[in-house]
């Protein structure tokens, strides 16, 4: 059986995963992050969240030009 000497383990690689990992070495402890995923981001950053609001932005950005703003400097009113 293979040892291990860490002073905390952080149980999956997601946003909150990595927030207590980044906590804990920031104040000098030894610390492992145990993902049980192939990619490491957990659902918010890989399938939920993020992704959804890149998209959310896109489809904004993409429907400015024909969307007339008011009072927006660089448009025509």
């Amino acid at each position: 059986m293979q040892k291990f000497d860490y002073d905390v383990a952080v149980l999956g690689g997601g946003s909150a995963g990595y927030a207590a990992a980044r906590t804990a070495a920031g104040t000098g402890l030894k610390t492992v992050v145990i993902e049980g995923g192939e990619d490491v981001g957990g659902l918010c950053i890989l399938r939920g969240c993020m992704p959804t609001k890149a998209l959310l932005y896109t489809a904004e950005v993409m429907h400015l030009p024909a969307t007339p703003a008011m009072g927006h400097p660089r448009r025509k009113t």
